[in-house]
């Protein structure tokens, strides 16, 4: 399976990308301050799979963190590839 983390997906570049690759039944880790509920809509038209994470990226503090919980919401045994599109 195809992982592709993308940033800011709550409008604008980053909404459009994730939009094309749910298309393409990638499973997108959607990463933004809010939700964007089309994101999880359009998963499920599509049978693919978008995990969002309520992130700041400014919170440089906390980025550690962060970014283990998105890794840890990877399914180790199934993965082909994981990017990351900021």
């Amino acid at each position: 399976m195809r992982y592709v983390i993308i940033t800011g997906t709550s409008q604008g570049l980053g909404e459009a990308i994730a939009t094309q690759l749910l298309e393409e039944s990638t499973t997108v880790i959607s990463i933004s301050r809010r939700e964007n509920r089309e994101l999880t809509k359009l998963a499920e038209q599509y049978n693919s799979n978008c995990i969002f994470h309520s992130l700041d990226l400014q919170d440089v503090h906390n980025l550690e963190t962060n970014f283990k919980e998105i890794i840890s919401s990877i399914k180790e045994d199934n993965v082909s590839s994981i990017h990351l599109i900021n």
